[in-house]
């Protein structure tokens, strides 16, 4: 086999052989459409064989009445549901607020003529030309970290 096998890709370089090799095939199972219900069924049957038909709950939860659990419209943080405009809004005053507390740890430590002049300059950076491109590396951080 090993004479055939170089006879058949002696022009080939190593790195053709591989591309042919792994070519159209994925790092992950590819699970089809048609084979999901299938296998929710087995993962169903095989968890009600192991957990003696008990579906995996603990005491404590198998207890538990609908009335005493209340779910969330959304949590509070990094959470899909909660609405874009309260998302933006929250984001926004905690860039503000990062700010204000900057100011509030100079307080003790500036004069009266060095806080009128810092104040000048934070209200610069307070406008909308400054805030918009700062809020939307925030938003864009957030949905990165949602997407991980």
């Amino acid at each position: 086999m090993g004479k055939e096998f170089v006879k058949e890709h002696d022009s080939k370089t190593l790195g053709e052989l591989y591309m042919r090799q792994s070519w159209n095939k994925d790092d992950q199972p590819e699970l089809l459409p048609y084979n999901l219900p299938a296998l929710m069924d087995l993962d169903l049957a095989v968890n009600r064989h192991l957990t003696d038909n008990k579906g995996g709950l603990s005491s404590e939860m198998r207890e538990l009445r609908d009335s005493d659990v209340s779910i969330p419209e959304f949590f509070e943080i990094n959470d899909p549901r909660k609405p874009a405009e309260l998302f933006v809004r929250e984001t926004l005053e905690n860039i503000v607020n990062d700010l204000f507390q900057a100011r509030r740890g100079l307080e003790k430590h500036l004069n009266r003529r060095e806080l009128i002049a810092y104040d000048k300059v934070l209200a610069k950076f307070l406008s909308y030309d400054q805030l918009m491109p700062k809020l939307k590396r925030e938003i864009s951080m957030h949905y990165n970290v949602l997407e991980q």
